[in-house]
């Protein structure tokens, strides 16, 4: 996964891979940046120590079979039901098991210019698929298009700084309270500027 020596418009996306929630796909993305490290750090083989230096760059750059073989390993613990939709649908056998609750898509997405997604489409759960899968119910079910997924996070974020948002809303009441308690209201300024005005003709 992203080797230095590759332009950035030469990345393909490979899949769409679409979980129950984000705290999923923050875990599978973690353990798969973890892999990579493992890959980027340990030595080569001595197979690949035969090889020249220049063959050994080719074969680090090829990086489409390690990587669907890393993250089909590290959804096979994953909890509820997710979704993969395939730029290329024979890519997926690069990996040699896959989780049962994993829905692979042959629908693929557009790319403009060879890389860049464009009016993306999310895969739909048939019956059909729901009964070859044995999904029941909804429970635990990806998000069916964007609007879904925003408000999902939506939700779960609300729900996990709830907290932090309740002391938020008493901390700037208690302020808004502070600066009225300080701030005198129009009939006492109207008071003091009679009394000055009194004050300056007596004076004069």
């Amino acid at each position: 996964m992203f080797p230095r020596t590759i332009r950035k418009d030469l990345w393909i996306p490979l899949v769409h891979a679409i979980f129950p929630d984000h705290l999923i796909a923050n875990k599978v993305y973690k353990k798969l940046l973890d892999y990579r490290a493992w890959r980027l750090t340990s030595p080569p083989s001595p197979n690949e120590l035969l090889l020249s230096k220049k063959c050994r760059n080719v074969e680090a750059r090829n990086q489409v079979p390690t990587s669907i073989a890393d993250l089909a390993h590290v959804t096979q613990d994953i909890p509820g039901r997710m979704i993969m939709n395939w730029h290329h649908f024979e890519e997926r056998h690069w990996a040699r098991s896959w989780a049962k609750n994993i829905l692979h898509s042959p629908q693929g997405f557009p790319l403009a210019r060879g890389y860049q997604i464009q009016n993306y489409k999310f895969p739909k759960i048939t019956p059909g698929i729901r009964r070859k899968l044995r999904w029941e119910g909804k429970e635990g079910e990806p998000p069916r298009n964007f609007r879904e997924a925003m408000g999902q996070h939506t939700r779960m974020f609300g729900s996990m700084h709830r907290g932090w948002r309740r002391k938020r809303k008493v901390a700037l009441a208690r302020n808004v309270r502070i600066a009225k308690a300080g701030k005198p209201n129009k009939k006492k300024r109207a008071a003091r500027a009679a009394a000055q005005a009194r004050k300056t003709q007596q004076r004069t």
